[in-house]
């Protein structure tokens, strides 16, 4: 994406699946190792203004 070689023009959602339990009984949002890249992911500037444009929406669902 920092390089111009993924279009984000047809992306409408991103999905991330937290129901993965590891054997310690952790989730994605419990490692720091894990939730820290994925808020720097979801929080680009390129996705900020999506969040709320009502021509091209961009969703997030966590399941």
């Amino acid at each position: 994406m920092t390089t111009g070689a993924l279009s984000l023009e047809g992306l409408h959602r991103v999905v991330v699946d937290a129901s993965h339990i590891d054997q310690k009984k952790r989730g994605i949002m419990d490692m720091k190792d894990t939730m820290m890249p994925l808020a720097g992911f979801i929080c680009r500037k390129e996705f900020q203004n999506r969040y709320t444009d009502e021509d091209r929406p961009l969703s997030l669902l966590f399941f």
